[in-house]
């Protein structure tokens, strides 16, 4: 059937903590319901959530659920981040590192050199390559070279490559993926201009509306009139209080 259209969660920069709030806290219900086993699981429903910036987002203690039991109810999850480390930083080394062995696709853009290129260099691994080596032997005054080809051991890509080797050129980005088959490719994506769809931002009337100024309170006409008089007691008063006397005896 037809599925429902994309909901944008924005964040205003203006409002960092009530918009961190809010969007965390609908993420969270999100997380809860999916985690319900009131929530089946099927192969034919996907709902993708793309979550830009995601460190910038306050921690979410259920967000682990969504990436463990939502892959069998059909939630497919998009993280981007600018690099790892702010991931590390918000949720810890140890969640960190299992969430980037969970995702299946990576997708690896420019990195500066640092702890998030040496994270990527290690989760893509090493590989055996076969090098050229060529030796000189001297004897009897004759000098000999040859060639053997030896076995080395060095990381697919190395964190100084992918620094260099990605990110945007003249007129495309260069970026690697990872997790389609066992090879990793290196993709040229080229620029485009999106075309214009609607504003990026539509406030509503009501925040437009410039508060009222409260009225002021009329001034009174005259002099204030004095508080009354506290009541005064007589002997009957004092009477009827004490009561009478009573004989004990």
């Amino acid at each position: 059937g037809q599925g429902t259209g994309p909901v944008i969660l924005q964040r205003d920069g203006r409002y960092p903590e009530l918009s961190n709030a809010w969007i965390s806290s609908l993420i969270g219900l999100m997380a809860s319901h999916i985690g319900s086993p009131s929530f089946p699981e099927s192969r034919e429903r996907r709902v993708w959530l793309f979550l830009d910036e995601f460190p910038q987002l306050e921690r979410m203690e259920d967000f682990s659920t969504l990436l463990d039991l939502g892959r069998s109810k059909g939630i497919c999850i998009v993280l981007a981040a600018q690099d790892t480390s702010q991931i590390r930083a918000r949720y810890g080394r140890d969640r960190t590192n299992a969430w980037l062995s969970m995702v299946g696709t990576h997708i690896i853009t420019r990195m500066s050199i640092g702890e998030g290129a040496e994270d990527v260099s290690r989760a893509l691994g090493v590989a055996e390559v076969e090098v050229a080596v060529r030796s000189r032997s001297h004897s009897g005054g004759k000098v000999s070279e040859s060639t053997s080809m030896q076995v080395q051991t060095r990381p697919v890509m190395t964190p100084s490559e992918i620094a260099s080797e990605l990110g945007p050129r003249k007129t495309l980005i260069r970026v690697l993926l990872v997790g389609v088959g066992q090879d990793y490719y290196i993709i040229n994506v080229p620029y485009f201009t999106p075309r214009f769809e609607r504003r990026p931002h539509v406030p509503a009337e009501w925040t437009l509306t410039p508060p009222r100024e409260l009225e002021p309170s009329p001034e009174p006409e005259g002099p204030p009139e004095p508080p009354p008089s506290a009541p005064r007691l007589t002997s009957s008063d004092l009477t009827q209080i004490l009561g009478k006397k009573r004989d004990l005896h």
